[in-house]
């Protein structure tokens, strides 16, 4: 789909003269459907990579709230177009937690696209970060179809199972 956005941005500003504003919206328009292909194959590498086993996941104390929030507005334009509501709970006090930052974000920005792939049109998506006595959550939470209690086994395991819940979820 993210080809197919490209092209079709980039052929209807070829296909006649315009004001340049609209060469410059169409540009920017490619330049940030590139720039999110570019994310989605780094994810794929960094996927291949971990099940490869051959990936370092250095770990650092970061705080949370920051990156959700910059992932929530990442996903505003996919969310407004298909008229969906993100609304985002921040926490209290700062989130910091112990963890591999780029692995953290492709997880939370998987989760972030998922529920607004699969929700309803103008539905609402709800993100919430809480803070815990010794831990902190992330809910996100949405209208979209979920996957069975007796699928969720399946979603970590690679290969033959996976195959299985893509047929069951067209994901």
């Amino acid at each position: 789909m993210l080809f197919r956005s490209i092209r079709t941005t980039a052929e209807l500003a070829a296909r006649r003269a315009r004001p340049a504003e609209l060469y410059r919206d169409a540009l920017n328009q490619v330049t940030a459907e590139s720039e999110r292909m570019t994310r989605l194959l780094d994810d794929l590498l960094f996927l291949a990579r971990v099940d490869a086993e051959v990936v370092e996941m250095p770990q650092s104390t970061f705080n949370l709230d920051p990156l959700v929030q910059s992932l929530c507005s990442q996903i505003s334009p996919m969310a407004d177009a298909k008229q969906l509501r993100i609304s985002y709970e921040r926490p209290d006090e700062s989130a910091f937690v112990l963890g591999n930052e780029p692995a953290i974000r492709r997880l939370i920005l998987a989760l972030l696209d998922n529920a607004v792939k699969y929700s309803p049109d103008g539905a609402e998506v709800h993100i919430a970060l809480k803070n815990g006595a010794k831990q902190v959550s992330l809910e996100v939470i949405d209208d979209g179809p979920g996957i069975a209690e007796s699928e969720l086994p399946l979603i970590f395991r690679s290969e033959e199972h996976t195959s299985e819940l893509q047929s069951h979820h067209d994901l």
